[in-house]
């Protein structure tokens, strides 16, 4: 029996959509749904230079207590130094460069050619293990890369540290045959890569689109190529393949196809209902506010006194001591010169400060019935 790891990537891709971007506290609840649920690994969103989600990942850091925790990173070395540092108090951190391996997703996201992305991506990955023990590297729309190019950068990536290998069927067209046959061919171009996944010194991962509605097939035959690793993600919207459709199937088919996981199944739909319900893009119940022109966080009202900002803070579930707020207010006043403050860097600032985040849900009112029986005391 095989056992899989699952990878979901709820989080990370849900800053890539729109209509799918999470508040901090839904965030943080759908990382605290998914560690009950026992995936092994917890992809966030990139750092970058927003306070905000510099913030979230600290606080995910010191949150989790089994999942490992991985931070997507770029090849500049200012942006791996920050991820780090957001990330380095988690219990099983992990860097993960991504970077697309076709020659169009190389000149369209970085305007570079093949040969110049090579020393490059060599050179993050060495730093990146110069700094985490655990490294990935994700080979963005590797299906439609240029083969010896494709093996060409996993040898480097290899020799650089990277502990992870991860190929991404990223327009999600390929039947699961295909996708048997393109692995093979990457073992063809690269035939040590055999023998550093047999004897586990390298893991292959697989992140596979959903175009076709043929994901789990194609995970299937990836993991009978050699993948230990599948990535997943929960709610619609989001493309990859659906984290309750691959785990039923391990749960229905796995002593046939001779595969298991470690994640729970016991409260597998309710979870992945609730997950759907944070992160689904059709049924998505969003504040009733309106929404800033850059479409991810609802405005706020003028905050010039410490005493709007107490009661704006109390309005969106927080409830914060004296010392916290005065804490808060002069952060905030920092914040406010240089931009438009909005609720997620509050709520960055509240849980940065008072370690914090506010309940889901909220007891309004109790309706108690009286029993028909008496009790003796």
């Amino acid at each position: 029996m095989k056992k899989i790891k699952i990878a979901d990537i709820t989080l990370r891709e849900s800053e890539q959509v729109h209509s799918a971007k999470l508040s901090f506290k839904e965030k943080l609840e759908t990382a605290k749904l998914l560690e009950k649920l026992q995936v092994d690994i917890i992809e966030t969103g990139p750092v970058g230079n927003a306070p905000a989600d510099a913030a979230f990942t600290r606080t995910l850091a010191t949150t989790l207590e089994y999942c490992t925790l991985s931070a997507p990173v770029s090849l500049d070395k200012a942006d791996i130094d920050s991820t780090w540092a957001a990330l380095s108090k988690a219990k099983t951190p992990r860097l993960n460069l991504i970077i697309p391996t076709s020659t169009v997703g190389l000149e369209y996201q970085h305007q570079m050619k093949a040969e110049k992305v090579l020393p490059l991506a060599s050179e993050a990955i060495s730093y990146c293990a110069s700094l985490c023990p655990d490294v990935e590297f994700t080979a963005e729309d590797a299906v439609r890369s240029e083969p010896v190019f494709l093996a060409k950068i996993i040898k480097a990536a290899i020799a650089a540290g990277a502990k992870t290998i991860t190929l991404c069927d990223s327009v999600g067209e390929l039947l699961p045959e295909e996708l048997s046959k393109f692995i093979s061919m990457v073992y063809e171009n690269l035939p040590e890569l055999r023998f550093v996944i047999n004897d586990g010194s390298i893991t292959l991962a697989l992140h596979c689109k959903d175009n076709l509605g043929l994901a789990s097939a194609a995970a299937i035959n990836g993991i009978n190529a050699g993948a230990g690793i599948i990535k997943v993600s929960a709610g619609s919207g989001l493309g990859t393949l659906s984290l309750e459709q691959f785990l039923n199937v391990i749960k229905v088919r796995g002593d046939t196809l001779g595969i298991s996981s470690n994640v729970s199944t016991v409260a597998l739909q309710r979870t992945c209902s609730r997950l759907a319900a944070l992160t689904g893009t059709a049924d998505r119940k969003r504040v009733s506010e309106i929404v800033e022109s850059n479409g991810d966080d609802p405005k706020i009202p003028e905050i010039s006194t410490i005493d709007q900002l107490r009661d704006h803070i109390s309005s969106i579930g927080y409830d914060v001591s004296e010392d916290d707020i005065e804490r808060i207010f002069s952060q905030f006043q920092d914040i406010s010169r240089s931009k438009k403050v909005v609720n997620r860097d509050i709520e960055a600032l509240i849980a940065e400060t008072a370690g914090q985040a506010p309940p889901t849900y909220l007891l309004k009112t109790k309706n108690m019935t009286r029993h028909s029986r008496k009790t003796r005391i």
